[in-house]
């Protein structure tokens, strides 16, 4: 396998999994982008993205939207803590370009850092 792709078993599938990082998560907010973070069983991290489509209207923006956080957590899961996470926007979010997009999610996943790798 390698150390940088974003296979199945790096995502948050089951809307149980979703519930599970809703109750009970730690919430780190910047930029009204938000990362819900739940520990897990596992020695991966896994990923989730909620958008709805009263706060992103247009898919084309809600799919880059998720390509570019996906991609993200992609090239940052091997440093990150074995957690659950998802990632949502408040209502008042305005669609950024995707240079600050991308730097945002930077400085927020740096938060969820294994300190101990």
């Amino acid at each position: 396998m390698k150390i940088f792709s974003f296979s199945k078993k790096f995502r948050l599938k089951k809307s149980n999994n979703y519930n599970k990082v809703f109750k009970k998560s730690y919430k780190i907010q910047k930029d009204n982008l938000i990362i819900l973070g739940s520990y897990n069983n596992l020695n991966f991290p896994r990923l989730g993205i909620s958008i709805s489509k009263k706060i992103i209207p247009s898919s084309c923006k809600r799919n880059i939207f998720k390509r570019i956080a996906k991609e993200s957590f992609r090239v940052k899961k091997n440093y990150l803590i074995k957690m659950d996470f998802i990632i949502t926007i408040k209502r008042n979010f305005l669609f950024i370009n995707k240079k600050e997009l991308t730097k945002i999610l930077n400085q927020t996943w740096i938060r969820y850092y294994n300190i101990y790798i």
